[in-house]
């Protein structure tokens, strides 16, 4: 594995390579229920304009149920997510192109604290429920300027917040990448 990726490579390499837009068109729509993951829904609309811009957004929920403790009592990591993106990929005709991503989310994540205590019963249980939210925008421009030559610049913001008993986070990133 370092021999290929470098000696700090431990498990291997995850790359992840986007889609453009225009290859995604069309519509998609599907929902699941089960006893683990208990709802999920998914819609996605992807289209054209001409051959040079692309896009697609999307909608998805997730509602998934909390776990059981040793002792057979539902606890309280519950959580459920609405999420909400889209992206449109255009193409110049002077070797350049544009991408924008943006995708917003929102909704609430339980958790079941053990905590110790010095006297009987020794443990208490604090069930907590937590808001979450975030999202992110990211722009990337490139232009091709001869065979082997080419010039991008990528600008990527994203924010998050958490509000929880144990742990609250308000963060906000920017990169900009030239």
């Amino acid at each position: 594995m370092s021999a290929l990726y470098g000696s700090d490579a431990l498990a291997g390499v995850i790359n992840i390579i986007t889609r453009d837009a225009r290859e995604t068109s069309g519509n998609l729509a599907s929902a699941s229920y089960g006893d683990r993951h208990a709802a999920s829904a998914v819609a996605r609309l992807g289209g054209s304009a001409g051959d040079d811009l692309g896009y697609r957004a999307y909608v998805k929920y997730d509602d998934a149920p909390g776990n059981e403790d040793t002792g057979g009592s539902d606890t309280a990591d519950d959580w459920n997510q609405l999420r909400a993106g889209a992206r449109a990929d255009w193409t110049g005709g002077t070797g350049q192109t544009f991408s924008i991503t943006s995708e917003a989310y929102s909704g609430k994540s339980g958790e079941s604290l053990q905590l110790t205590l010095l006297t009987p019963p020794y443990a208490q249980r604090l069930d907590s429920e937590q808001d979450v939210s975030g999202g992110f925008v990211r722009g990337r421009w490139e232009r091709a300027w001869s065979v082997g030559t080419e010039t991008s610049m990528q600008v990527y913001y994203d924010a998050s917040r958490r509000d929880g008993y144990t742990y609250g986070e308000d963060r906000d990133t920017l990169d900009l990448e030239i």
